[in-house]
């Protein structure tokens, strides 16, 4: 790809820390571009656009997470804000197995999931692992009892 093309692709700077679930380290910053402008970019005008493969690789999949950043969540009508929690519970049960093995995406998908306050209440009361540490951490007498701050 020519320079002249390259600079009309739009781009981003990532900013240097951990990204991905595995916290994948990245030290220093690089320049993110879409592979999709850059394959449309790239082809000539007669040729149609190759399907392009999604990355599967741990490093491909630390790109995705230096395009997101967690945002809080604003509510009009109370004027409160909320940042989101997840469920350290269920990070648990997927390193105790579990859940979320033998190929299952549920696990994951709950481990992922960002809830606010009331939302996270509700999980809570059926998620045995979140319990499990609710208990261990002295029922919150402890830094650690049972959920992940987003953001």
């Amino acid at each position: 790809m020519a320079k002249a093309e390259l600079g009309q692709l739009r781009s981003f700077k990532s900013l240097p820390g951990l990204y991905s679930m595995d916290e994948s380290v990245q030290d220093s910053r690089i320049t993110i571009i879409s592979v999709h402008q850059a394959a449309l970019a790239s082809r000539p005008q007669s040729h149609p656009l190759p399907q392009v493969q999604p990355g599967s690789s741990d490093r491909d999949q630390k790109f995705n997470f230096m395009g997101s950043c967690a945002l809080p969540y604003y509510d009009k009508e109370t004027g409160s804000v909320e940042h989101g929690v997840s469920c350290a519970g269920c990070q648990l049960a997927i390193e105790k197995e579990i859940i979320g093995t033998r190929g299952t995406k549920w696990g994951y998908d709950a481990r992922d999931k960002v809830y606010v306050q009331d939302g996270f209440l509700g999980h809570f009361r059926w998620c045995e692992q979140a319990q499990l540490l609710w208990r261990s951490s002295g029922e919150a007498t402890s830094r650690y009892c049972g959920v992940y701050q987003s953001g």
